[in-house]
This record gives structure tokens, sequence and C-alpha cells, in this order.
């Protein structure tokens, strides 16, 4: 139960010798609420209920106003007014505040941890009022007519007069105006369903008050006048626009309504014009539609020119860059055939009717002139019959490669065979009757022979160019640019007799210089493996599509559960990337082989928010059906969504690393900074893993949220000289120069709001740790100190790139590590 409050001191007495009579009579104001009522409630009776909106923090509740009331009471009896601001105040003390007001205010939603921080908002916004009045009356009274006051006053009133279309609205503001407008609507549907006879007790509630309405009305007199002649002219274009919408000829789009078309947007982006505080932009009129407005029939004419100049653009580039590469080849000697324009024609006739006889001897003068056209299978297999031009190089003025040759097709024996070199027109037997085609040599054989692959031939003679893997390499790199690459696979299992026919074709390949196909085989997969190794946002969009909100929705529950939690979160991830990498490794209980990163000094003892990391790996394997997402991505998901929690930003988290299947303890020692750091050594810890001065002031930001034991911060309080006094002596209560190694003490006063206090408490000298107070010590990053604590929106736009730029140290990638069914074990 909340203590007796205390009224504030009465004014001093006036002094000289002046009567009683004479003295002009004191003015008659209003006195501190006492709240008597609620202040002498009895144990056993029931709190008020008062419910409160996470978003807005507005109460609603028949004890609204009490709750209001009370909320002043607290933040004037509570809170020593010595304090410079509200963020001053310390976290543990906001605490106990917090838990007054419950004990006080039955208070349904208090679980949820915006709710406490809109409360504690409006506590410390009743604080600095108290403070304003008291600094007012008793401090300043004496100064009133100074030039000082004179100069205030002088800037409020030319402040005031930017306010052309000012309101007559009541202390209560639009939420007044919006309820008085909404009873009015309701009893007017009551009178209508009560006159027209209707038996119907339930009535549905009455439209929402328009946005523009609401502002009209505000700025309207008792007499209908409306308050300016500014307020005048944007209420005539209101009703114009009004007129203009019936008719079908203006039509609201999201954030584009009446007022904003007739009044324009307001300077601060994040405000909403008519509407409660606390409600943002996207709250109040939704997300963004990200459908154009532009005709459909403009947008795909637009997207076809586009297409087009896009395709035109690629075609010249790789023409001009292909056409290079073979004038570069014919200059040294090489020849390299384009794509084959092959089409049908009809029947030629040869003036050389016999096949190829690779034994250098002359066809028999019998059927010998037929050749059977095969294609690789096991065994390989006749497709069609024709006959081989023995002597051309050329095919359509196009020269034939040192392995094929040319054929004319006669007669077709399976046409749904594929051709071993197809061309655009022609890959497949059936469109190959009666043309010429290029054909490969060892695939050509008399239809005496259909049983072998190929005749027998002697040996080949080493040739340097064409035997060079990396020349045939050169060579079949722009065919595979040119042709479509085709697969076939035989669905038959593999019997002995098949077995040792593809290992006798293999010795035959060997034997013909076909290794070079192996070593392009490996080069591609080696550039398929890279391109598939890289870190995506998107790299579990299809095998498990609901892991991020898994992650999110575990995180979430233990921040509210306790607030600490969200920085305890970010320093395992933090922790984790410093050491070899991201990979899951601070994480690894010890074992026989391992010795635990988490006996490492940075981490023993103070390392937290492992059974959460088991939470979240048991709840997104049962969303994934099985252990898809490693213990590595959850840290770094998890370390984002704690920060969001706490009120700060977001940035896509780079996905797709594995978990390493070791730790090491003494890598930690040597790769966590420790707090007793100077500013050289902070700087040299952070370069040697990839990240400069800026990612270090940045990223030290994260200890704006969570606690430090004391046995970490025991020698800046007493030894050095660049920390407050005042400060350091109120931490010596906590943290003692001997015992109490494991006293808490927040890292700044919010420790539970991820926002830019510890910037400025740095520029206070009231950096808890060493290595924070290092950062604003007359060293090179004072800058970056001073312009984050004045700039939140530059300070979160920067933690997040360097959180993506720290995800990216050393992960493991591709067949690299493993990923983990247990984070604390290997499998």
């Amino acid at each position: 139960m909340a203590t007796q409050p205390n009224s504030p001191p009465p004014p001093p007495p006036s002094t000289g010798v002046a009567s009683h009579s004479s003295s002009p009579p004191l003015k008659r104001t209003r006195k501190a609420s006492r709240l008597r009522s609620l202040a002498t409630r009895p144990v056993e009776a029931e709190r008020p209920l008062v419910h409160v909106d996470p978003v807005t923090g507005k109460a609603d509740s028949p004890h609204s106003k009490k709750f209001r009331t009370y909320l002043g009471i607290v933040a004037r009896d509570k809170v020593d007014v010595t304090y410079e601001n509200w963020k001053h105040v310390l976290i543990t003390q906001k605490d106990l505040i917090w838990e007054d007001i419950q004990a006080e205010i039955d208070i349904p939603e208090a679980s949820d941890l915006r709710t406490k921080k809109k409360i504690l908002q409006t506590v410390g916004e009743r604080w600095r009022q108290f403070k304003s009045d008291l600094t007012s009356k008793w401090a300043l009274a004496a100064d009133k007519d100074s030039v000082d006051d004179t100069n205030v006053r002088k800037k409020a009133q030319a402040v005031q007069k930017q306010n052309t279309a000012p309101h007559v609205m009541s202390r209560g503001g639009y939420e007044y105006l919006e309820k008085k407008l909404m009873d009015e609507k309701r009893n007017k549907k009551l009178e209508e369903a009560t006159q027209s006879g209707s038996t119907d007790t339930v009535i549905d509630p009455p439209s929402p008050i328009k946005r523009h309405m609401k502002w009209k009305l505000a700025c309207t007199k008792k007499t209908g006048d409306m308050t300016s002649e500014a307020a005048k002219e944007i209420a005539d274009k209101i009703d114009a626009l009004e007129e203009q919408g019936s008719q079908g000829s203006f039509v609201t789009h999201g954030r584009h309504d009446i007022l904003t078309a007739t009044i324009g947007r307001p300077k601060h982006p994040g405000r909403v014009r008519v509407v409660e505080a606390g409600i943002t932009i996207k709250q109040y009129f939704g997300s963004t539609s990200r459908t154009s407005s532009v005709a459909p029939e403009y947008l795909q004419q637009l997207t076809q020119q586009i297409k087009d100049q896009l395709e035109d653009s690629i075609t010249e580039k790789v023409t001009r860059r292909l056409m290079l590469s073979l004038s570069q080849m014919q200059s040294q000697g090489l020849a390299l055939p384009p794509e084959p324009d092959v089409g049908p024609s009809a029947a030629r006739v040869s003036t050389k009717e016999s096949c190829v006889d690779p034994s250098g001897n002359d066809p028999d003068t019998s059927d010998s002139y037929k050749c059977g056209l095969y294609i690789e299978e096991y065994p390989s297999r006749l497709v069609a019959v024709g006959r081989v031009y023995e002597g051309s190089t050329t095919i359509h003025n196009i020269s034939l490669l040192h392995d094929q040759v040319k054929v004319g097709v006669e007669e077709i024996r399976d046409a749904d065979a594929p051709i071993p070199v197809p061309t655009k027109e022609v890959k497949v037997m059936g469109q190959a009757l009666n043309t010429f085609l290029a054909w490969l040599t060892h695939l050509v054989n008399r239809l005496s022979e259909q049983g072998a692959v190929g005749p027998a031939k002697p040996a080949d003679r080493p040739n340097d160019e064409v035997d060079d893997p990396l020349y045939l390499m050169t060579l079949t790199i722009p065919q595979l640019f040119l042709k479509p690459l085709q697969y076939f696979t035989d669905p038959r299992p593999l019997e002995p007799e098949r077995l040792k026919a593809l290992r006798n074709q293999w010795a035959k390949m060997e034997s013909r210089g076909y290794l070079f196909f192996l070593l392009q085989g490996l080069v591609f997969a080696a550039l398929a493996t890279s391109a598939f190794s890289q870190l995506s946002p998107n790299y579990y969009d299809y095998s498990c599509p609901n892991a991020l909100s898994t992650i999110k929705s575990v995180v979430e529950a233990a921040v509210q559960k306790e607030h600490r939690m969200g920085a305890s979160l970010l320093r395992l991830h933090f922790h984790d990337c410093f050491v070899n990498g991201c990979d899951g490794s601070v994480l690894l209980d010890s074992t026989s082989s391992i010795d635990s990163e988490k006996n490492a000094a940075a981490n023993f003892q103070s390392a937290r928010g492992f059974e959460v990391v088991d939470d979240i790996k048991k709840a997104v394997d049962q969303a994934c059906g099985k252990p898809v997402v490693s213990c590595a991505d959850i840290l770094a998901v998890a370390a984002r969504d704690s920060v969001v929690a706490l009120g700060g930003p977001s940035w896509k988290v780079s996905l797709g690393r594995r978990d390493s299947t070791t730790a090491s303890r003494e890598a930690a020692d040597a790769s966590i900074p420790a707090p007793f750091f100077s500013l050289s050594d902070l700087i040299t810890n952070f370069k040697n893993h990839g990240l400069d001065e800026k990612d270090l002031v940045v990223l030290s930001g994260g200890h704006s949220i969570g606690y430090a034991r004391c046995v970490t911060f025991r020698d800046h309080i007493y030894n050095d000289s660049n920390i407050d006094a005042n400060f350091a002596k109120q931490l010596k209560y906590i943290c003692p120069t001997n015992g109490g190694d494991s006293n808490l003490s927040p890292l700044d006063s919010t420790a539970a709001n991820f926002d830019v206090t510890y910037y400025s408490n740095l520029v206070q000298k009231k950096g808890l740790l060493h290595s924070d107070q290092e950062l604003f010590n007359g060293g090179s990053t004072d800058e970056l100190v001073k312009e984050y604590s004045d700039d939140t929106e530059d300070f979160y736009e920067d933690f997040a790139n360097s959180m993506i730029k720290m995800g990216n140290i050393q992960p493991l990638t591709g067949n690299q590590g493993e990923i983990r069914v247990n984070c604390r074990n290997v499998n």
C-alpha cells in the first residue's frame, strides 16, 4: 500500500513591517491532490480495476481519473527532484515505483512490458511537470522580471503566434472531444430506433469520427465561427474535398486523407494530427500499400520497355565480349565454332559415299557406305543411318571441332532420341531426316560393327594444343554458353554386367583425354558451392518458413518476463562471433574433448540465456519438423529480436550459418574484450575481427541495456579519475571494496530501454565500466560518442549496420560444421 503522501512545503512567510491589512490577499490556488480514499484503503479491500492500452498507455475504466491522479502523487512523493532529468532516475527506483502502482491499482495488462513502459513514461511526465512548477514558483520567482525570463517569455509568445489555427477544446483534448461526439451519435441512433418502434435492445456501434471532422469541430467556437481566418480557409477546403469525395473525384489513399490534403504533412513526420499521443502513423493508417497507383496499361507498357532495353543491353554486352574472345583465339590460331545454324533441307548428293574408317583402310564395297549413327549410352545405341563426308572440315561455313564429322541423315531408327550436337532447330532425331549435322566421331560406325562403341584405332599421338585440358575447357565454355545442356539417365539398376561396361567406358574416356570434363565439372561445382554458401535473409523461406516468427515469439515472451534477458541474448551473440566467428561455439558444454567457452573469464558465472536458447531450438525444430535452423542462426536472430523488444532498431539478419563441432576456452579468453581494456586495446581487438573504430563505438551501445557485476567495475569506481564523484559514491554502496562481487548495477539508468542514454552517461563521466568510459576520455572516439548522445536515429541506423557486419565474421557455411540437434552438444 502506498505511503501517506506529503504536501509540498508551504510558501515562505512574508517579511517586513507592513501591517496585515496593507498586504495584498493571498490568491487561493488548487492544492496538491492527496487521494485519501486510495491511500487509506483497507488491505483486504479490492484494488480499483483499470485497463491500460499497452500501445498508447491510455486508461479505460471508471477509475481512470483516479488512476491518473495517483500517478501524479507517486511522481511527487517517490522521486527526488534533484535528479537532472527522468532518464537519470535509477532503474531500481523505477522498478519500485512500478511495484507500488501494482500494489494499489489492478492492471490486467501489467504482464505486458509495453504497459510498464507507458505507465512509467506518464509518471516521468508528471514528475517533470511537478519539478517545473517548483522551479517556477520558488527558484525563479525572484527573477521573473529579469532579462532571461523576458527572453523566454517572448520566445514562447513568438512560437505561439505560429499557430494560425488554434483550437478551443478543454483540457480533455481530442480524446474528450471524440468521446463526446461518439456519445452524441450513439444517443441519436437510440432515439431513431425508439421512434421507429424497433424492439432491438442492441444497436450497431456508431462509425468512428473522421479525422478532418474532429479538427474542424476543435477549431469551431460556440457561436459557430472558426477561431481564425486560416482555420476558416482550411475548413472551406475540407468542405470542398468532402463534396468531391461524395462525387468520386477525390479518393483518399492511405495517409493521404482529407486533412492531409488541406493542411499538408506535419513538421514532425512521426506524429498524427487529431489523434491521442502514442498512436503512430502505421498504427493509425496501417502499413503503406505497395500497390502502384499507375494505370495498369501504362505500367505494362513501361515494364515492356524496360525489359526490351535490358535485353538489348545484355545481348550487346555478351556479344561484344564473346566476339572479343573469339577474335583473340583466332589470332592465336585456335578455331572456336559458334552455334551451328542447321535447318531442314532437301537431300544432297554426296561426292564421297563412304563411312569414315578410323583405321585408314578403305571401306568395303558392299554395305560399307552405310554408317550407323549412335548416341552415348551403356551400351551405345543406334538411332539413325547416314553418310559421312570424310573430307569436310566445315558445315555451312562453320568449322568442325577436332572430334566431329559432317554427316547426312538418311534413315531414322529412333525419332525421339537426342542428338549429340543439337542445334536450335534440330534437337531430336525426328527433326534430322535429310539434313546435315555435326556428329561425334567415336559415335559413327559401320553397320557391320553395331555392337561396338567404336572401331579400334591406333593410339592418338600427343598434341600439345588439343590435349591441353585448359585449352579444351576454353573451347567448351563458350559452347556451354551457346548450347543448352542435356543430361540423360538410365533408370536400370547397376547390374554386374552393366557396372563392368561403365568401367570400360570410363577407361576409354580416360584414354581419349576426357578427364578435362571432370575438371570442368569440378570447377562448376566449386562455383555452385561458393554461390550457395553465402548467407541470405531468405535462407529458410522454403525449408522452414515459420522459423523467424517462432524465434521472435519465444524471445518476446522471455524479454517480457525479464527485460534483462534481452541484454543477455545480445551478449551471447557478441561473445559467440568474437571467438572463431559466429558458429554457436559459445553454447557448447564442456566434455572430455571440449573446454567450454562458458568457462572463459568473460562468460564464467555471467553469461546467461542458455535456457532461452534451448526453448527457441525446441520450438523451431518443432515448427520445421526436423533440425533445420542452426544454433548460430538462432543466436543472431534472437539478438535482433531482443533489441527490438526493448525499443531498439531492427535489421535483416543474413542466415545460413552452420554450427561448429568444437569450442575453445583459450580462444575466448584471448578474443573477447575485457572491461579493463584501454581505448587502444579495444581498437586493436575490434580490428582483429574486421571491425573499425566506428563499429567499436556503435556496438558498445549495446550496453544501453542490461546489468554488470560489481567485480567488473570495482576498480573503475575506486581507482579511476575519469568518473563523476557522485556517481562513484552511489555505486560504492552497491559494490564495496570487499565482497559483493556478484552484486548487479545497470549499465545505464534506462537498462530496460534500448536508447542513447548510454552515450549521454559517457559524456557526463558516468560510464559503469572502465572500457565504456574509455570511449569518451579525450581520445579519437569522443566525437562519435557526442554525436550518438544527441541523435538516436543515427545510432539506430549505424547499430543495425554494425550488427550485420559483426554477424558475418567467419561463419561456417555449405558443408562446414553441422546443424546441431541440441545446441549444448555436438551431434
